[in-house]
Formats: structure tokens, sequence, C-alpha cells
């Protein structure tokens, strides 16, 4: 599957740094109808990073078959890293590619609980997020609260297990997911 993808970034004179899978297989919450989602980090040619230009930013997704393939600048990685943006922490768990030139990945282990339960707190808010992530978003952040450290791994079972008082829509709405069922509001 990476070798299309690679060729799509030969092509846009890019050069593949990383693959993170961030997705509801990250969480456990995947069905066989599930669609897998992939943070593909670039680079540019160096020139392009000197100021002198503006920078090309973001691409558009790139789609194959099942799996969804979203990019990320790699200055813009290593500034999202620094906020401890969840989206990263949970791709850092899941690397399925690494370029071996890159030798210094952010660790998920060192990232701020209050800062990735205030980004979660902002994904339960956001009105475009899938009922599903809002619940697992909420979640999390018990977790973090009741617990004060990172989880030991994003199945949303450990959560469960590990957090009092999960409200009870918070819990059918995970099921429901894992039971392939679609929740639109």
């Amino acid at each position: 599957m990476f070798e299309k993808l690679t060729q799509h970034v030969n092509e846009r004179q890019l050069q593949l740094q990383l693959v993170l899978e961030y997705g509801s297989q990250a969480f456990n919450l995947d069905t066989p109808e599930s669609d897998f989602d992939y943070l593909v980090v670039v680079s540019q040619n160096a020139d392009q990073y000197l100021g002198l230009n503006d920078y090309t930013r973001s691409w558009k997704n790139y789609v194959e078959e099942n799996a969804t393939f979203q990019f990320m600048d790699l200055k813009r990685f290593f500034q999202l890293a620094q906020l401890s943006n969840f989206t990263l922490y949970v791709g850092l768990q899941n690397v399925r590619f690494q370029n071996n030139d890159l030798q210094h990945l952010p660790k998920p282990a060192e990232f701020s609980c209050s800062r990735l339960a205030h980004h979660c707190l902002g994904l339960v808010d956001n009105n475009s997020q899938r009922q599903y992530m809002k619940a697992y978003s909420s979640l999390f952040v018990m977790f973090l609260m009741q617990n004060g450290h990172l989880p030991n791994s994003l199945d949303y079972r450990f959560l469960l297990e590990n957090t009092k008082d999960v409200p009870v829509d918070v819990k059918a709405l995970l099921e429901m997911k894992r039971s392939g069922v679609k929740y639109a509001t």
C-alpha cells in the first residue's frame, strides 16, 4: 500500500519522513468496514524553508482503496508535538514508517497531560468531530483527570476499565461504534 503513497509523495517533490496511524483502529474501535487513517509527515527541499518564498504547508488528502492519507509538513509536525497535540500523541504510538534519516522523534510519554486534556476537550466541543470521537476524547480526559498520568494503552476498553463513573452515553456511543453502528447526531 505504501508504494503508491511513496510515488504520490515523490511526484510532488517531497520526502517521506513518517507515516502514523491515528484512526479508530488506534483505539480498537474499528470494524471490518472501517477505513484506515494515516498522517503522512513530509519534508520539502531545504530552500523552501529559508524564508525567501512561502513554502507549502498543506496538501490535499490522498485516498487509496480504504485508506486516507492526510499530509503534514515536518516543521508543523514538530510545532504540534511541542504543544502535545492529541493526534500526534496517538500517531507516535502507531508509527508505520519512519525515514532512517529522522532520528529524534518526540516521545508520547513526554507529552503534557494538561495539554492533551485541553486538546481533547476541544475535540468534544468541535461540531465537525464524529460522535464516537467526542465520546472517546471525553473518556480520555476523564482517565487523565482521575489517574493523573498518561494511559498504558489507547484501547477504549482499557480506558473504560480504569476510569470511574463513565457516563452511560459515553459507554453506549463507544460500544455502538465498535459494533459498526454509525451514530450521526
